[in-house]
């Protein structure tokens, strides 16, 4: 989703223009409200016993391959080092966070 800021009309905006979504699958993404739709749709097959439906949204921290992966390249480089300073006393063990993800929401409903 885009940030509160975010205009088509902006410097760089097309580098982080959301790829994938249009405004009119996901207007949600345009509007700067910080919201976006999500559909979830049952098999057939399987619709007749589903009796409750919940979602659950999660958040993707920068997993730890991809971290190691940046952390491995570049030696010496400024950039690097930075990455290393703000990362590397970070311990998600015992933390909501553990996994690389974060839980942001959840909802649950009875299907009719």
């Amino acid at each position: 989703m885009t940030p509160a800021t975010w205009s088509s009309n902006r410097k760089y905006a097309s580098w982080i223009v959301p790829l994938g979504a249009t405004a009119t699958r996901s207007p949600g993404h345009f509007t700067s409200t910080g919201s976006d739709l999500v559909t979830c749709v049952i098999p057939s097959g399987i619709s007749a016993s589903v009796k409750n439906v919940r979602t659950l949204l999660n958040y993707q921290l920068i997993p730890p391959y991809y971290l190691k992966d940046r952390l491995t390249v570049g030696k010496g480089q400024p950039a690097r080092e930075r990455l290393r300073t703000l990362t590397q006393p970070v311990d998600y063990n015992n933390t909501a966070a553990k996994g690389g993800k974060i839980s942001v929401a959840s909802a649950a409903t009875a299907v009719r």
